[in-house]
């Protein structure tokens, strides 16, 4: 990939040099040896090339060893995506898997091209001495692809119950797409090469590698060379066929979100009083949970209502972030119980956005069925509504954030799970996004976690003081605040904000 950016960078110019090189020095060798038979020049290769041109049973070897290579390299790449994909995503089964994988990748070449001519007829043995061979290289890029697909996405999917073929779809195969061509590309090398040296031995009907071990026999080397170069030119079309699919593969690779047409229907983005009544409260019971030694929680108990608003305020690293996580399904509790919703959004501390869709794709992604006016209304209330065609890597930092809020707004739910959603975002932005959390959340169970208490006082109806180690609950207080008094500039709002400085510093 990098040699192809570079060609596009400085032209044709480098390639042809280094063409013209190769060349150079191939006459210079050959014309200090003085003997066709040992080492042909150019000249005597194109000539012996040009007759094999003209020669029709030159096609029929060309189209079988093509045949062959493109048979036993679709195989791998096939049997490598699933074993690639299976050692990847568990790390039992890659376990179980790496003695197989390393006793291919440790056989001799030759012992495999002499087994498979026992075993099968002389046309499948080099697809069968192919395929094995090139399974290694897929499952070896594969594995790591899989691997190195964010953890923190997968995460995401899952709190947001994005269907399993939809991620495999839009999520893994994207994520390894680079992984899929780099196999690819060393694949099909390889493949050429092994298909070729196999059929030198195994000498099938038509193949290239028969053509060139009869060439041997009469000791034309001349035409060995030239069968080569057509190997050589055979390889360099099918290289320049798979970078032209690359350029294409993005989408292809993302789909929609299902087979079904995209609604127009009201977004539903506005308060759902009426909804409280039917939404259960989250309630936190006695909940424990560790990291190696330390303790983060212990015996945590505590109710967030539906219909209102409530913000855990405190100091960073002391739990609220493992509270959160907990109530998502994300972490598991040592003890203790949590009843919660089933049908939830997280904004999670950092954007968690799909890097190869843009805003609009990202949002519909945690859709249950594409809705065009949910997510225009999304994008409106995070202050985006011109960036739905943009991809993250062109947003600041700040505005991934607010698409990750967007993102929330239009996924819904019973339970909307804040996680120091505002940081990175200046006073203004964050005001007006508190309102329209507000706005947006009326009827849900929302849960929000900062340590900023300008933003607590911004969007909460009720406020929790978190401190300590192992955490805990060591005060409350309730905001009564109208929205013009949500302005740090009021007097209300900073008699509330020394309440709960107070609080925080006494706390310590």
């Amino acid at each position: 990939m990098k040699g192809h950016r570079a060609t596009r960078r400085y032209g044709p110019l480098p390639l042809a040099l280094g063409t013209a090189m190769i060349v150079v020095a191939w006459a210079a060798a050959a014309r200090g040896i003085g003997a066709v038979i040992i080492l042909p020049g150019p000249g005597h290769t194109i000539v012996a090339l040009w007759s094999e041109m003209t020669d029709v049973g030159f096609y029929g070897h060309l189209i079988a060893t093509v045949i062959r290579t493109m048979v036993g390299f679709a195989l791998a790449f096939v049997v490598g995506l699933v074993w690639g994909l299976l050692s990847g995503s568990s790390t039992a089964a890659g376990a179980v898997l790496l003695p197989t994988l390393v006793l291919i990748r440790s056989t001799p070449v030759i012992a495999i091209i002499l087994l498979a001519l026992i075993w099968f007829r002389a046309s499948l043995a080099p697809v069968f001495v192919t395929w094995l061979m090139v399974v290694p290289v897929v499952v070896e890029n594969v594995t790591a692809g899989t691997r190195a697909a964010s953890g923190s996405l997968r995460e995401m999917a899952t709190v947001y119950r994005v269907p399993r073929s939809r991620r495999i779809r839009e999520l893994t195969l994207p994520a390894l797409r680079p992984y899929l061509f780099a196999s690819a590309h060393a694949g099909l090398g390889m493949a050429y090469k092994v298909t070729v040296a196999a059929e030198v031995i195994v000498q099938p009907r038509n193949a290239l590698g028969g053509a060139m071990q009869e060439a041997r026999f009469y000791l034309d080397t001349p035409r060995i060379l030239a069968l080569t170069l057509a190997v050589i030119a055979v390889s360099a079309l099918t290289e320049w066929l798979l970078r032209a699919m690359e350029r294409v593969a993005p989408g292809l690779l993302r789909g929609p979100g299902d087979d079904s047409p995209a609604t127009e229907e009201t977004p539903g983005l506005t308060a759902r009083d009426a909804k409280a009544a039917r939404t259960a409260p989250v309630v936190v019971s006695r909940v424990s949970r560790s990291y190696g030694p330390h303790t983060v929680l212990s015996g945590l108990s505590v109710t967030f209502e539906p219909g209102e608003i409530t913000v855990v305020l405190g100091p960073s690293g002391c739990g609220k972030t493992t509270m959160l996580r907990l109530i998502a399904g994300l972490d598991e509790p040592e003890s203790g119980s949590i009843a919660a919703p089933a049908h939830r959004s997280l904004v999670f501390q950092e954007p968690r956005l799909l890097p190869w869709a843009d805003a609009a794709a990202n949002i519909d992604f945690v859709l249950p069925r594409r809705n065009a006016a949910r997510i225009r209304e999304s994008l409106r209330l995070a202050s985006l509504p011109a960036h739905g065609a943009t991809f993250p890597a062109a947003l600041s930092g700040g505005m991934q954030q607010r698409l990750s809020l967007a993102r929330a707004f239009a996924h819904g739910g019973e339970t909307i799970l804040l996680d120091e959603p505002f940081q990175n975002l200046d006073l203004v932005v964050k005001l007006d996004l508190a309102r329209q959390v507000r706005a947006t959340t009326a009827g849900n169970v929302t849960i929000m976690v900062t340590h900023d208490v300008v933003e607590a006082l911004a969007t909460a109806d009720r406020i929790l003081i978190m401190a300590g180690s192992p955490a805990r609950i060591v005060g409350e207080e309730r905001v009564g605040l109208k929205q013009e008094e949500r302005d740090p500039r009021s007097a209300a709002h900073q008699a509330h904000a020394a309440r709960l400085y107070d609080l925080l510093l006494s706390a310590r």
